[in-house]
Protein backbone atom coordinates (compact mmCIF):
# COMPACT_ATOMS: atom_id res chain seq x y z
CA UNK A 1 0.00 0.00 0.00
CA UNK A 2 3.26 2.47 0.95
CA UNK A 3 4.38 1.77 -2.58
CA UNK A 4 0.58 3.02 -4.05
CA UNK A 5 0.87 6.10 -2.14
CA UNK A 6 5.06 6.71 -3.62
CA UNK A 7 3.46 6.44 -7.15
CA UNK A 8 0.65 8.46 -6.27
CA UNK A 9 3.10 11.27 -5.20
CA UNK A 10 5.15 10.98 -8.45
CA UNK A 11 2.25 10.76 -10.38
CA UNK A 12 1.48 14.51 -8.89
CA UNK A 13 4.65 15.73 -9.21
CA UNK A 14 4.59 14.70 -13.47
CA UNK A 15 1.31 16.37 -13.38
CA UNK A 16 -0.32 13.52 -15.33
CA UNK A 17 -2.79 12.81 -13.01
CA UNK A 18 -5.21 9.54 -12.90
CA UNK A 19 -3.69 8.11 -15.93
CA UNK A 20 0.32 8.29 -14.67
CA UNK A 21 -1.39 6.85 -11.37
CA UNK A 22 -2.45 3.65 -13.11
CA UNK A 23 0.21 3.25 -15.53
CA UNK A 24 2.27 3.27 -12.17
CA UNK A 25 0.16 0.46 -11.12
CA UNK A 26 0.16 -1.52 -14.02
CA UNK A 27 3.97 -1.40 -13.79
Amino acid sequence: MSQFRITEKFTSINGEGVRAGQLAVFI
